[in-house]
């Protein structure tokens, strides 16, 4: 398995070498870091704070300029460590190989990771999921001073660890102590964690909680968009990453009337952990839909939103597989299951990112012609189309990222990139 682990990692990292480039919000975000620090580093990105990205893409600038392929192999480093995490958390519990390879080899490839990968702004989602499941490691052993940190650093990586101290509060935070609940090492560390972490998206977003978002009409927008996160894109995509929707509905309807029937076998393997991480994986998308449902349902959809509740859910079921996995098949057929959603994700990876694929190869070119300009002066005009469709920028904004030699004026005595 740890094999062809690898030989996947290979070839779709050389992939995204040859096909892939800086599109849309990349582009935005160099202009950012190159031209506007530090004062970015405590500019929220819509509703997040991400402090820490801004500090490693800011180093990744310094260290590579516009060459894609080393923001390319810092993400694919970034995964990597994820399927690390991912399998020592299964094989804490399960202590067992075998289980922390399968999640491993599940998660290598998928229709949900390609936001996450592809864009170099992606980042921030591994990143927050890097330390999210640091996090739990981290738990199980009481490192409270680390653990701090670590509730925190999700936080300021991305809006997706807004409340996670909350959801480990939830989980790991009290326990029973005679008749009574009492709250915990954990509990403090995780209150104190989540304190700090609301104050500071106070400070710099200034953000409000108000009690709007309990109307019924934002709490029936908010279920709606849970429940299409995670049966759509979340279980939905692994198991059928094609995008027939109603053939993957037929197929999510089937495996749920199968587990309905089946809940005996393995309603006694979800205690403990997996049963924390198949909550929390609800509790991130919720989060989620605090600032996302009032965009529509679509944004329900969106690959970058699933990264981190698909590694939980896959933690989670394999370690349920685990402990009741021998009622139904054994270790052979559980690599099969592991095999075809690995590979079948990674088919519809090559069907999907071939569409992904057109607008960064324009940028390159783009990039490629406005540095064939030094010493030429320019018109300033907006940025074209295909780097983003609502143009916000303008060229001489790529001045700093690109380390341009060139002036601008007007139309009468310059000239135009693109005619």
């Amino acid at each position: 398995m740890l094999f062809l682990i690898v030989l996947v990692l290979v070839v779709v990292s050389f992939f995204g070498l040859r096909m892939m480039y800086f599109h849309q919000d990349d582009v935005d975000f160099l202009i950012g870091i190159s031209s506007y620090w530090p004062k970015i580093l405590f500019q929220p990105v819509n509703e997040h704070v991400v402090i820490v990205f801004w500090l490693l893409y800011r180093l990744e600038w310094l260290a590579f300029g516009t060459n894609f392929g080393g923001y390319l192999m810092v993400s694919m480093v970034l995964h990597l460590l994820n399927l690390f995490l991912i399998g020592k958390l299964v094989y804490v519990e399960t202590k067992s190989r075998f289980y922390a390879l399968l999640a491993a080899l599940v998660l290598t490839v998928n229709n949900n990771w390609n936001e996450s990968i592809w864009w170099s702004t992606g980042q921030m989602w591994l990143m927050a999921t890097a330390l999210i499941l640091l996090s739990l490691l981290v738990v199980r052993k009481k490192r409270f001073r680390i653990l701090t940190c670590l509730l925190i650093l999700p936080g300021l990586s991305w809006g997706v660890g807004l409340f996670w101290p909350a959801i480990v509060f939830g989980g790991f935070g009290v326990r029973k102590l005679s008749n009574r609940w009492v709250i915990n090492r954990i509990g403090k560390v995780a209150i104190l964690a989540q304190v700090v972490i609301l104050g500071i998206y106070k400070f710099l977003t200034a953000a409000q909680f108000s009690l709007a978002s309990l109307e019924p009409m934002n709490i029936m927008r908010s279920v709606s968009f849970v429940t299409v996160g995670l049966a759509n894109t979340v279980v939905g995509r692994l198991i059928f990453p094609w995008e027939s929707k109603p053939i993957r509905l037929v197929v999510l309807l089937v495996v749920f009337v199968w587990l309905l029937v089946e809940r005996k076998k393995w309603w006694t393997g979800i205690k403990g952990l997996p049963t924390f991480l198949f909550l929390a994986t609800v509790g991130i998308f919720s989060t989620y839909a605090l600032g996302r449902s009032s965009f529509g349902i679509g944004q329900a959809m969106a690959t970058r939103y699933a990264y981190l509740p698909t590694f939980f859910f896959v933690c989670a079921a394999i370690m349920v597989a685990s402990r009741v996995g021998s009622k139904y098949a054994g270790e052979t057929k559980l690599l099969i299951l592991g095999i075809y959603l690995m590979l079948s994700g990674l088919s519809a990876f090559g069907w999907r990112v071939s569409d992904w694929t057109i607008r960064p190869r324009m940028v390159k070119q783009y990039f490629n012609l406005v540095k064939s300009k030094t010493g030429q002066c320019l018109v300033d005009e907006d940025l074209p189309g295909f780097i983003n469709p609502m143009p916000t920028r303008k060229l001489s904004q790529l001045t700093e990222s690109l380390s341009l030699d060139v002036s601008f004026g007007t139309r009468a005595g310059c000239e135009r990139v693109l005619e």
